[in-house]
């Protein structure tokens, strides 16, 4: 479920104009695969924000800025992933059992063996550990 701002967001991104049905094309699989790894709709809807509003996106350069912004979004600890942690963690639509499945989801946690929480999906550089 996307709110409404997220939609207008995704289907009019700002500069973009001569391939904006590719752009919200894009724009659009990229909120579902967010949403399909865990994060709820206040998180996306950071996301597609940051993306739809960046002050660099053109026709030019969407490709890279939706790139970057994805890595970005998948960094813990960029200031992205962290506006969209906390947008998606705030208080509000969901219930706390929801947000904290948000972390598990999104962070990959597991309790091993000796009962520590352990973060499944960190990176370090460009490799998964």
């Amino acid at each position: 479920m996307l709110f409404k701002r997220t939609r207008e967001l995704i289907e009019n991104p700002k500069g973009v104009a001569v391939h904006r049905a590719a752009m919200s094309a894009a724009l659009l699989g990229q909120a579902e695969v967010l949403t399909a790894d865990g994060w709820l709709p206040k998180a996306v809807a950071a996301y597609v924000e940051a993306v739809a509003t960046a002050p660099e996106l053109t026709d030019d350069t969407m490709t890279g800025v939706l790139t970057q912004k994805w890595y970005e979004a998948h960094r813990i600890g960029s200031s992205l992933f962290t506006k969209m942690l906390i947008s998606g963690f705030h208080r509000g639509s969901v219930t706390a059992t929801d947000r904290l499945g948000m972390l598990y989801q999104v962070l990959g946690l597991q309790r091993d063996d000796t009962n520590f929480v352990q973060m499944a999906h960190l990176v370090i550089g460009l490799s998964v550990i």
